[in-house]
This record gives C-alpha cells, structure tokens and sequence, in this order.
C-alpha cells in the first residue's frame, strides 16, 4: 500500500474489484485487498476515503477513514450523492457521506448467510435439490442434496437454511438441526406433529433421522440397529440379502406416514414394506421377499413386488407403492388387501389420456397425493410428472420428456425438466417440483401455468454466499 495524497498514476492497488464515479467526477476505487476504498479527483490525486487497511471490525467509527474494513469489493453512488460499500466480509452494506466524511451500517448484522439465504428463493442457489414437502403453515421444505442442508422457502418466498452446518455426514444427533451435519437427503417427510424425517444413506447402510417440534436432530432408526434387525427377523418371509451368511443386508428405500402416524418404509433390496407404528413396533406387512409378481385381491403379506421404491400415503390411510422393475403401481388398502392402480408393466411411456391400468410407466421415482386425491407419479427419467385422475385415468401435468429448461410462464405440459425427484402440494393444489438436474423449485398453479420459484434465475447469490452483485434502484 502507497501513494496516497500523490498522483493516482503512481500509487499501487491491490486487487481493485469495482469503481463508481460521482456527480462531481470524482471516481472511487474499491481497494480490495488493501482493505480501503480509494478516491481519485479531477486532479488525478488520490487517497483513502474509508478502511485502515486493517481487518478486524470496529463498528462505525466517527469518520470513515478510522472504520476497518474487510475486502470490500463493490461500490457505488446512491441518489442522494452517498457512497455505498459492499464489506463483503463483514458481511455488511457502508454509506460513505463524502462531504462529512462519515460512515453508517445499512444492513446486514455481520452474520454469514448461505447461498442466498435471507434473500428471495428465486435468487438463491440450490444443488441438486431432491425431497421437498409443504408443512401446516405453507413453508416449502427443501433437502438441498448437494449442500447438505435442509432449506425452508416461506409462503412469502424467503428462503432459509433451518437445518444442516454444510458438511457432508451423519454427526450432531441431540445437537441443534443447524449444528448437525446431514449427508445425502434423498427424501423428506413429514408427520402430524411436523416433525421432519429424512432418510440418507450412510455409508453401506440408511439411516432415518428427525428435526423434532423443539429444533433437534435425532436417530430415528438405522437398517444395523439391532432392534430392528431382531424386528424384520421374525417375519414370516425373508428377502434374500436378509438371510445372507456373512452379514444381513436390509436398506430404506422410502418412507411414508399414515394418519396415526404409523411410518412405513419400503425395502428395495428384500422387496418388502416395513411398518413402525407410533410405539415404535416394527413389523413386515408386504412382500413375500421373492423378486417377482403376485398377490393381486390377497393379503399385501402374501404378495411379491420386484424393486419397491416410493411410498405414499392418502387421507384414507391407503398406502401406495412404486413397484419399480414391474413397472406399477400397487395399492394396499386399510385391510391389508393389495391390488395393481396402474402400469401395464411394460418399461415404457404410453397410455396417456387412457385407463392408467393400460398405461406404460417408465419410470416411478416418486409418489405424491394432492388435495383431491389424485395419484401422482414422478419419473426422474423420463422428465415428467404424471397422474392417474379419481376416475382411473392417466395424464401427463409436466413435462414433455425431453430434458432440459423450458417453458417458464406457459404450459407445464409443453415445458422441460431435468431430472425431476420429488414434488409436493400446497393447500390451494399448487404443484412443486424439485426439478434436480436445474438446480430449481418449479411451481405448477392450478391454471397448469409452469414457473420458477426457487432456485437460480433473474437475481444472482454466489454459491458460497460471500461474493454477490448488488445492483441499487431508487435505493433509500
């Protein structure tokens, strides 16, 4: 750092990031790296207006050239002839009056905030996003996979993180849900006590885990817990990988809640569906463990599925299975009986506007019910999302199966996804899609009109949330 009170030609400048010129051409050099902001008058002279070149915070002292800031890197003019300062890693915004000298905080309270957070959610930015759900008081729930947290988009569209510290694992159970560390979130439920379940794997095994009423991460259940093994041990059926001699292999593919908040959890690898009642009872409920197909107008208990996957439940306690490499959908009623919804199990996409029985499903990633009822079936593959109408027949509502981003501000059916893994409802049957491969929230209203609403787009946040453009319109 040199030169000031002399010729601006002669004096050096570590790492300059932005320049504003004011009304009387004076122009102001963010001097980022010395910690100042710099100004050059008509005359070519230069000197330090704000910043002492030192780092630590100091508050707004009495004039600005005793204030300490932090890589400032942005500045520019408002309205009324003020300076304003990004202090980027102070996390704050400066007002310089150059005629006084003096200096303000105009926001920002020296807290980092994350990609976005605190600001609109149609700015923020996601990775690879894939659960999603809507809560009680219309906050959008979102497992922001590839950041591993947990983010909540408020009804008036404020995005947050509420839950995950950024690194990747399974550590901080009894810790805060922001203290903890969340890994791979592949889907997120809710119960009536709105308490979040997530389910993730954790190394070669997949663990449940919760954010209770109070904040707090907890263990739920892990497919080593012995418990539970001593649990899936006494059905009647067995999968396989269940019975192997080295070591028994079991994994949570999915899980659902019914209205007594009994959670079910589908086994992929066993073909099975695993129930935990509210007092924590686990038992086997479908799935004779055998890879095939059977059972239709019989007990779940005695039927076959190949590959269930996603679960979901409706009002009437009904619970809905993804049977993946069968390529349907199958019902088990309040009774215990199981029967085919839909899918004709070709690995196909076909049928639309016909009976979903005669339809070919592709795939079936997810599983949704909206507020009248009605099926809906996510396929990540196939870019689009489909459902199966109270009447029994089937019909695209997103997405033209071509990957890709498209069609914002028209028809949901003529847009484009990318890797769609999970949608949800508001009240108002609004549809929201976790469009993963575009790092978007999509939202379809009940017009079927399709739009962004959260994730990158017209207003820029840096993905580490330190480095941001802020543009000044009419600004106080």
């Amino acid at each position: 750092f040199m030169g000031d009170n002399g010729p601006a030609y002669r004096a050096s400048i570590a790492g300059p990031t932005d320049v504003a010129i004011d009304d009387n051409g004076i122009l102001y050099i963010a001097d980022r790296n010395n910690n100042r902001i710099r100004a050059v008058d008509t005359q070519g002279m230069i000197r330090t207006i704000a910043g002492t070149g030192q780092q630590d915070y100091n508050g707004d002292s009495e004039v600005a050239r005793d204030t300490n800031l932090y890589l400032p890197f942005g500045v520019t003019m408002d309205q009324g002839g003020k300076l304003l300062i990004i202090d980027r890693s102070h996390y704050r915004i400066r007002r310089v009056d150059p005629k006084r000298g003096s200096i303000e905080t105009i926001a920002g309270n020296g807290a980092k905030k994350f990609a976005g957070d605190g600001g609109p959610a149609n700015g923020a930015k996601l990775s690879f996003p894939h659960g999603i759900e809507i809560d009680k008081k219309g906050n959008l729930l979102i497992s922001d996979k590839g950041h591993y947290r947990i983010r909540q988009v408020s009804p008036e569209g404020i995005i947050n993180t509420i839950a995950g510290n950024g690194i990747r694992g399974n550590i901080g159970d009894g810790m805060t849900a922001l203290e903890a560390s969340i890994y791979g979130a592949t889907s997120l439920k809710l119960n009536s006590k709105e308490e979040i379940f997530i389910v993730s794997p954790s190394g070669f095994t997949s663990i449940i885990r919760k954010v209770d009423e109070n904040g707090i991460m907890r263990k739920v259940l892990g497919t080593v817990d012995q418990h539970y093994l001593d649990s899936i041990a006494k059905s009647k059926y067995k999968g396989k990988v269940q019975t192997g001699e080295l070591a028994i292999i079991t994994t949570f593919s999915d899980i659902a809640f019914d209205h007594n908040d009994n959670m079910f959890i589908s086994d992929r690898l066993n073909h099975q569906i695993r129930k935990v009642s509210a007092q924590g009872i686990i038992t086997t409920i479908a799935g004779t463990g055998e890879s095939a197909y059977y059972g239709d107008g019989g007990p779940a208990s005695e039927a076959a599925f190949r590959d269930p996957s996603a679960l979901v439940t409706d009002k009437e306690g009904n619970l809905y299975i993804a049977d993946g490499a069968n390529n349907m959908i199958r019902k088990i009623d309040t009774k215990g009986i199981i029967t085919t919804v839909a899918g004709n199990g070709n690995h196909e996409h076909s049928g639309d506007g016909g009976p979903a029985l005669q339809a070919g499903i592709r795939n079936m990633d997810y599983l949704a019910v909206n507020p009248a009822g009605e099926l809906h079936i996510v396929g990540m593959n196939s870019h689009r999302v489909r459902k199966v109408t109270k009447d029994g027949k089937i019909e695209t509502v997103a997405g033209r199966g071509l990957q890709g981003f498209f069609g914002d501000g028209g028809p949901a059916t003529k847009a484009m996804l990318k890797s769609p893994t999970a949608i949800t409802f508001d009240a108002k049957g609004n549809l929201y899609i976790s469009d993963m491969g575009n790092s978007r929230i999509r939202k379809v209203d009940t017009n079927g009109i399709i739009t962004t609403f959260a994730g990158t787009g017209t207003f820029g946040w840096a993905q580490d949330g330190e480095t941001v453009e802020i543009y000044f319109q009419n600004f106080p």
